[in-house]
């Protein structure tokens, strides 16, 4: 099934999947996929609303032992 994106609506959905994690990209392109099925002309509203939504549902924050430090922990002399 493929969905047709206007250039900008498709770097809309590009940003949407940068911060889901790998695995999650693939359930949130087939749910935008399944919410647009048979469709011609979807409206850049629209499709911002659905990706707020669908990234809602598959984002995963990273825990909080994967998070790199900003800053060194140093002990003050």
């Amino acid at each position: 099934m493929t969905l047709k994106l206007t250039d900008s609506q498709q770097w809309q959905v590009i940003r949407a999947t940068n911060p889901l994690d790998m695995l999650q990209r693939d359930a949130f392109l087939a749910a935008l996929l399944q919410q647009f099925a048979g469709r011609t002309e979807i409206g850049d509203g629209e499709l911002f609303r659905t990706l707020r939504e669908l990234q809602r549902q598959h984002f995963r924050p990273p825990s909080a032992t994967h998070l790199p430090h900003k800053f060194p922990h140093t002990a003050e002399a």
